[in-house]
């Protein structure tokens, strides 16, 4: 099996758990008379389920960032960690400078 048949395997291994995991939550939500998850003005601010219920969300919650992460892909999802390492070690440069010049100047006599 090669990569690409692996990460395949993966997203469909995802979309599976999301799936199955939201159709639980909507049954739990039904059955219980609960609301559904909504941005309406009306919307619940909390969702009220069990402790399983809360596994199944959480479930799905981590598989939906997974999945995103994945079909992000490596080079989009990294670029702005490794610009902000860029900066942050372009910011280190610079205070050791500041350092080095500020030991200089200090230990320089004036008369």
């Amino acid at each position: 099996m090669g990569e690409l048949d692996i990460m395949t395997s993966r997203i469909a291994e995802l979309s599976s758990q999301i799936s199955s995991s939201t159709k639980k939550i909507e049954e739990y939500l039904a059955e219980n008379s609960l609301p559904y998850p909504s941005f309406d003005e009306d919307g619940p601010v909390t969702f009220g389920l069990s402790a399983e219920m809360e596994a199944a969300r959480s479930a799905v919650l981590n598989a939906t960032a997974e999945l995103q992460a994945l079909l992000t892909g490596p080079d989009a999802l990294l670029r702005p960690i490794v610009s902000l390492m860029s900066y942050i070690f372009t910011l280190i440069h610079q205070i050791r400078e500041m350092n080095r010049k500020k030991l200089i100047c200090s230990s320089v006599e004036w008369h």
